[in-house]
């Protein structure tokens, strides 16, 4: 396992079915009906859908009622997509193991890398947020920190699993992990960072096709 900030090209997720051109609506639909294809409702695929073509049409933040306004005319769409992203009770277990079976069958990764990731916010609400002086910046500043697991291959890098840090109060404190919905048995304490690196890359050979894949 090697570990750093992922340098490769970004992966487009529109290049997604054999034989079809970079962009095409049906290599992007075929690109997520295999990925979500386990979740059990029909309304939540086509949430799924949706959401990831939201995520890939919109510039700049990536809130869920900037994301439902790209895909849908709807005045209810920014309601059913929050409900999809944070209410909905599917599990995204299988979703994230589907995605990393897929980036090895498509692409042949060469190597699995860790990288960190400072995510600024303006309130205290959202789960996980707390002040941190970040280098990068030279400051103190209101964020999320998450980990993540990238395969990286040739053409792209590709993260296939992330967890989020939970310093201070959100692991300490339960009146503020129900607030957040955080699971009883999520762990994510600023002191766990090597455990959490630890458990991304278990996960990810778990999930891999067979054994014998050669990522180091």
């Amino acid at each position: 396992v090697r570990t750093g900030s992922p340098d490769h090209p970004a992966f487009d997720a529109h290049d997604a079915a054999p034989g079809a051109a970079p962009g095409a609506p049906d290599a992007l639909h075929a690109f997520v009906a295999e990925i979500f294809e386990r979740l059990p409702r029909a309304d939540q695929r086509r949430w799924a859908h949706l959401y990831t073509r939201g995520l890939l049409m919109t510039p700049g933040r990536k809130t869920v009622r900037r994301l439902a306004a790209s895909v849908s005319d709807s005045a209810t769409a920014a309601q059913a997509l929050h409900q999809f992203v944070n209410a909905s009770p599917w599990d995204w277990e299988p979703v994230r193991a589907r995605l990393a079976d897929w980036v090895v069958r498509r692409s042949g990764p060469r190597a699995l890398l860790l990288g960190t990731a400072v995510l600024p916010k303006r309130g205290d609400r959202s789960c996980g947020v707390h002040r941190r002086f970040v280098p990068q910046e030279g400051r103190t500043v209101n964020c999320q920190v998450g980990i993540g697991a990238f395969l990286a291959a040739d053409r792209a890098t590709v993260p296939v699993d992330w967890r989020l840090l939970l310093p201070g109060a959100w692991s300490a404190d339960p009146q503020v992990r129900d607030r957040a919905r955080v699971p009883e048995n999520a762990a994510g304490t600023q002191d766990s960072g090597a455990a959490q690196a630890l458990d991304l890359v278990d996960g990810v050979e778990r999930s891999l096709p067979g054994s014998g894949t050669g990522t180091e």
